[in-house]
């Protein structure tokens, strides 16, 4: 069994059970597509449409959580709070901010409660966090920023108000990663048996499967008019599909030419495709217009706080950055040295885009700005850009089919190896839960602030 198959998802699975619906915000790529919700205006799943209870007033004195003899108190998740919020680049609307506030609390209240049932059952079981195992940290830190990167380097460059918070957070990977180890993954095992009747239940699950396809087929050769009926009834792919010359080009050849020479109107033979089968009604092949493009690299510099000075000083090192690039030096190593954006690691360079995919702002500057010109510093939600467009591509028809789908999926052919380990995984997370669980009841949770979150 791969220990680090499932250790990656073990702070995951304690999460599931101790800290339900307290997702991180993650950052994006300024250069991705543009998503609804982001973390330069709320957290991502922060803000619900439903109405949110407010708490009762207490005092900064008052318990809002216990966990055993570990107290959160009221004045603390405030602070808490507040903290989170000076450190997003905007704030949410001023209507938005008390159910955006309540909605902060609760996620804290939960992490605290993961937080100290994870030390709880570390120190039940003996566990500790070593020299060792902050080394190993070490050296996740400088495969991702650089042989030069540090422990120290890494607390460093964080806000000071966000350190203890993040400190925690890793430590309670750490020690979950220790308690799945010496705690959960022993009492788990695969045997040869499991094995054999998994890929046992493979077999019969395909077979059933394209036997009834062949079922259909034979159906639709006889009376192709009840292709609808037989879609609506069995299919797992409903409704109508828009095939691109893209995605065509991907499917394996014999689908290509199906799609390609079947007469409208009618239905291709059954198809096997990597985990499906599928019968193809063509309905439609047109000529799509299509969509400009640019290539562009970007350098952008995010302000380091909320305030004026914060921004002036942005703006500061994006113009400096700017400079550097017009004196001559090379775009990608200054947008290496200098970038705030994931691109930084392929000096900026953000592909391909078609109108739609980028804010507005950024929309605005790429599709004006000529090839190979170094453009105006412009301001987005993420911070300060500047940018090079590198290539344009003028928009050309593209090809499409639109079709029906009888699909059905089946289980995708593993090796023993792969079924063991993936029964393993399984068996793993499974037991991880029930430990978590039974680790929280164990705890004394005592909520009061959010009385459903007492142990029970």
């Amino acid at each position: 069994m791969k220990k680090h198959a499932f250790f990656g998802s073990a702070l995951a699975v304690s999460t599931a059970v101790l800290m339900a619906g307290c997702d991180k915000a993650q950052a994006q790529d300024p250069g991705a597509p543009e998503q609804p919700a982001v973390e330069q205006t709320a957290p991502a799943g922060l803000v619900s449409s439903q109405t949110v209870q407010m708490p009762a007033p207490y005092q900064d004195g008052d318990t809002v959580v216990s966990v055993g003899d570990k107290v959160l108190t009221w004045g603390e998740l405030t602070q808490q709070v507040e903290n989170y919020l000076t450190l997003m680049n905007s704030q949410p609307p001023a209507e938005m901010l008390p159910q955006v506030k309540q909605e902060l609390r609760r996620r804290m209240v939960q992490e605290f409660i993961g937080q100290q049932v994870i030390a709880f059952a570390a120190e039940k079981f003996n566990l500790t966090l070593t020299d060792e195992d902050w080394a190993k940290v070490e050296e996740n830190i400088k495969k991702m920023y650089g042989p030069d990167a540090t422990l120290e380097s890494f607390w460093a460059q964080l806000p000071p108000n966000a350190l203890p918070e993040v400190r925690k957070s890793m430590e309670a990977t750490l020690l979950t990663e220790k308690l799945v180890a010496s705690q959960v993954y022993p009492k788990v095992s695969v045997s040869e048996e499991d094995v054999a009747a998994e890929t046992e239940r493979i077999e019969v699950s395909t077979q059933l499967v394209k036997a009834e396809m062949a079922d259909y087929a034979q159906t639709l050769t006889t009376d192709p008019s009840k292709f609808d009926e037989l879609q609506s009834a069995n299919s797992e792919a409903p409704g109508t599909q828009t095939v691109t010359a893209t995605q065509l080009a991907s499917l394996p050849k014999e689908i290509q030419d199906a799609l390609n020479t079947t007469p409208e109107g009618a239905i291709t033979p059954v198809f096997d495709i990597p985990g499906a089968e599928v019968i193809f009604k063509v309905l439609k092949r047109e000529m799509k217009a299509g969509e400009p493009e640019v290539r562009a690299s970007h350098i952008l510099v995010r302000p380091k706080g909320t305030d004026e000075a914060a921004d002036a000083e942005a703006k500061k090192a994006i113009e400096a950055a700017r400079e550097r690039v017009l004196a001559g030096e090379d775009f990608a190593k200054v947008a290496a040295e200098v970038s705030d954006c994931p691109s930084k690691e392929r000096g900026g360079d953000l592909g391909f885009f078609s109108k739609g995919r980028m804010v507005k702002e950024f929309e605005d500057a790429a599709f004006a700005q000529k090839v190979n010109d170094i453009g105006p510093v412009f301001k987005t939600q993420y911070g300060y850009h500047f940018m090079k467009v590198t290539e344009q591509k003028a928009a050309t028809p593209e090809a499409q089919v639109s079709v029906q789908m009888i699909l059905k999926r089946v289980p995708a052919a593993e090796t023993p190896e792969a079924i063991r380990e993936r029964l393993e995984n399984d068996r793993l997370r499974t037991a991880a839960t029930d430990f978590f669980e039974e680790q929280q009841k164990a705890a004394t949770v005592v909520c009061p602030l959010y009385p459903e979150l007492n142990a029970k």
